[in-house]
């Protein structure tokens, strides 16, 4: 049975008011998201970015201390090991 063309045209009315309802909740739900962002998430990332900036420089000068710490181990080692072998060869 074919639509006459009244029917056809109360159809695309009906299609259309169902999308125009859809994209008014799709702005709605934008809207809140874009407020969302700027009022929550935005302040708490903006505070984030503030403390890793205060924080780096620390690990940094802990990273720095910790390699001098390996290098000095190193030293150690080797002045150990050299005097092991200075004690094996008395010990012979």
């Amino acid at each position: 049975m074919e639509m006459t063309d009244r029917e056809l045209l109360e159809r695309i009315a009906v299609d259309v008011s169902v999308l125009k309802t859809d994209v008014e909740g799709l702005k709605i739900t934008t809207a809140k998201i874009e407020t969302t962002l700027e009022n929550e998430i935005k302040p708490k990332l903006d505070r984030v970015a503030k403390d890793v900036d205060e924080i780096k420089p620390k690990i940094e000068v802990l990273f720095d201390g910790h390699f001098q710490n390996a290098d000095k181990l190193d030293r150690i080692e080797k002045q150990v090991s050299h005097h092991e072998e200075f004690i094996m060869k008395r010990v012979r």
